[in-house]
C-alpha cells in the first residue's frame, strides 16, 4: 500500500505532530498511543494526513 500510495520516496516530506490540540486523542494517549503524521509529496502536489489511536479495550 505505501508503494501504492507514495512510488517516488525520494521526494516525501513526513512530519509527526503532536496531538494535544485536541481531546480525541485522549484515550490513546493513556493507552498504547495516539499519532498523527502528514506527508506530502512534493513531486506529486498530494498531501496526505494519517491519524491513529491505540486502545485497549
Amino acid at each position: 500500500m505505501n508503494d501504492r500510495l507514495f512510488p517516488d520516496k525520494d521526494h516525501l516530506h513526513i512530519y509527526l505532530w503532536n496531538n494535544e490540540f485536541t481531546n480525541y486523542y485522549n484515550e490513546g494517549r493513556y493507552w498504547d498511543g495516539a499519532y498523527v503524521w502528514s506527508v506530502y509529496d512534493e513531486k506529486r502536489k498530494r498531501f496526505t494526513v494519517f491519524d491513529a489511536r491505540l486502545v485497549m479495550i
